[in-house]
């Protein structure tokens, strides 16, 4: 006789839940088994926005599970563009059991990517041949790249540059330097 008892989800969360288009949201939660035929998969699903309630579900990605966890499952996803989302998952054991989400969340997307911020600070380490160059950029979840331009003249004529560094497309201010 086959065992019955649904795994568990706990933990459940969907960040962030407003974001710019091109940007990715994250699910994460924990997922255990108690019925003893272990964990199998964690399934990402996303549904657009239907007069506030989801629409038809699709599956976007998995995350292969084993033993009876605790497990942490995140799973990403970019969303397809402008609009509302909902995000949900559905956890399954070693037997088929399933268990979902406690509840869906909606996720909003705005309609164009946000541009990068970036604010300079001092240089550092200053000598009359070598500095090293800081400030801070958050990506706003677009992809960035810096460099920065120095030179003698507080226009920047005739300035030279560094070299170009990526520092990805997250969403939170990351420190940046370069010699």
């Amino acid at each position: 006789h086959l065992e019955n008892i649904s795994p568990t989800i706990s933990s459940w969360t969907v960040t962030p839940v407003a974001l710019p288009v091109g940007a990715v949201v994250t699910v994460s939660y924990v997922a255990s088994d108690n019925g003893g035929s272990g964990l199998l998969r964690g399934d990402l699903m996303r549904a657009p926005d239907l007069n506030g309630q989801p629409g038809s579900w699709q599956d976007i990605e998995f995350q292969s599970l084993s033993g009876n966890g605790p497990a942490t499952v995140t799973l990403t996803d970019t969303p397809p563009g402008q609009g509302k989302y909902w995000y949900g998952t559905h956890l399954f054991d070693g037997v088929g059991n399933e268990t979902n989400e406690p509840a869906p969340v909606q996720v909003a997307v705005a309609g164009a990517p946000l541009s990068p911020t970036v604010t300079t600070v001092p240089a550092t380490s200053v000598s009359s041949t070598n500095a090293t160059l800081n400030g801070t950029i958050n990506p706003n979840g677009s992809a960035t790249q810096y460099l920065f331009l120095y030179g003698t003249s507080p226009t920047l004529a005739g300035a030279a540059s560094t070299a170009t560094y990526g520092i990805g497309a997250g969403t939170s201010p990351q420190n940046v330097s370069a010699n």
